[in-house]
């Protein structure tokens, strides 16, 4: 197993905590981030793996794996013309993170009506980070960890629309291991 050069975290049991998990049912003490991962694949939740990994990625690196997976799980035939724009948005932000970009990316989100893919990955690129007032009142951040429960989210709701769902998540994980074992 690599070291998950990406990573911030020593601990896996600091990354379940911004999740929300109670000590109880968190990881013991010393067991790293990729140790935690990897019980979690070989006990087949690959869900809870998903989640994981983009609680334990940077905000936009867990975008990237998302808008990667989604172009992996998702090929562009399956898009209406919205998810096509909603995707391509992505990754113009992806390619320049900008402002304009990222309240574009709301409001492409606001117009969807249905939770598809990607509007949740919009969704998690405008709570990337900045403010999520309006541009012309007073800042208000975002949760943390609210980009990365959209990335995560997105990012299961494209593999459970695929025929074979956790070969989908199967394949999408090691994408994501590989991304936390980059040096950044």
């Amino acid at each position: 197993m690599s070291e998950w050069a990406l990573i911030q975290w020593s601990q896996a049991r600091q990354i379940t905590q911004t999740m929300g998990i109670k000590d109880a049912q968190a990881p013991a003490a010393g067991i790293t981030p990729g140790q935690h991962f990897a019980s979690l694949v070989a006990a087949d939740r690959l869900p809870d793996a998903v989640q994981f990994l983009a609680h334990a990625l940077p905000r936009y690196e867990a975008v990237q794996w998302a808008a990667n997976a989604m172009g992996r799980l998702r090929p562009a035939a399956d898009r209406d013309l919205d998810e096509a724009r909603a995707f391509d948005t992505a990754h113009q932000w992806l390619r320049d993170p900008d402002e304009r970009l990222r309240r574009t990316a709301e409001s492409l989100a606001e117009a969807m009506e249905e939770p598809v893919p990607e509007k949740l990955l919009l969704q998690a690129i405008f709570l990337s980070g900045g403010s999520i007032a309006p541009e012309d009142l007073p800042p208000v951040h975002p949760r943390p960890d609210t980009a990365a429960k959209l990335a995560g989210a997105a990012i299961l709701l494209a593999a459970f629309a695929t025929p074979e769902p956790q070969n989908a998540l199967k394949q999408v994980l090691q994408d994501g291991e590989k991304l936390a074992t980059r040096v950044s």
